[in-house]
């Protein structure tokens, strides 16, 4: 029987890879969107089978009075909550600041509030239930040096939150982790990817630059720990990167 996994950001490509993957293996999934064309959109090319595991939220900000109802339809409606996953925003800070440092500032803001909500009242249920995991998605910072968006305030504020909580909810046995992907290959023509590849130098000789859909499956290292108790560690899943964001 699978998990009961509730995971935001929907509406970027790579956290729909992350669903469909979530969906095949058998969980039953609450995805948030932002958008609801493209909730309707997602939804109606998953199987008859599928769509009745995987159930969609659209969001209008997350002001405080809306989270707690939001956690009630997503229990009742997957019966239960095993997993919050925060998903990859996919957000490029340095050309957000450069553009926009106001907007950046807010955002950042927003973001963070959002992450605190959110965990909030995953935690609420899981310290009940005395079981669940919570999973911060990342991409590695040192990236930005070839070409890659990057997240750095948000990625360490992710870090920093999920030792802390971490730390704290180890005696109700819910597990606090990140998984961090590393270099990528987002569909690079052969000359650019070739190009890729020597920049990535730095990391290891001829990187293999994989796809999202290749790493995703390194979620279940997460999801089904050969360790029961396996919490505050932030996982990367690339060859060579540093363990340490």
């Amino acid at each position: 029987m699978g998990k009961s996994i509730l995971l935001t950001y929907a509406d970027h490509k790579y956290n729909r890879q992350i669903a469909s993957y979530l969906l095949s293996a058998g969980h039953r999934l609450m995805l948030f969107f932002d958008r609801q064309h493209e909730a309707e959109a997602w939804r109606q090319q998953l199987p008859a089978e599928q769509k009745r595991r995987c159930f969609f939220l659209v969001r209008e900000g997350f002001p405080e009075q809306n989270v707690v109802e939001i956690f009630e339809q997503a229990i009742q409606k997957m019966n239960g909550l095993d997993v919050l996953m925060h998903g990859y925003e996919d957000l490029n800070e340095a050309s957000l600041l450069k553009q926009e440092p106001a907007i950046f500032a807010s955002k950042t803001v927003q973001q963070f509030q959002q992450l605190f909500l959110l965990n909030r009242e995953a935690v609420r249920f899981m310290i009940r239930q005395k079981a669940g995991d919570i999973i911060f998605i990342l991409v590695n910072d040192a990236l930005f040096y070839a070409g890659y968006s990057s997240s750095p305030v948000l990625n360490h504020g992710k870090v920093a939150l999920m030792k802390s909580m971490a730390k704290e909810l180890t005696p109700f046995r819910v597990n606090v982790n990140a998984i961090t992907f590393g270099y990528y290959d987002p569909g690079f023509e052969r000359a650019e990817k070739k190009e890729k590849r020597k920049k990535l130098e730095m990391f290891a000789l001829k990187p293999p630059l994989l796809t999202w859909k290749e790493m995703i499956p390194a979620l279940d290292m997460l999801l089904e720990p050969a360790v029961k108790h396996w919490t505050g560690q932030n996982l990367h899943i690339a060859a060579c990167t540093d363990t340490q964001i």
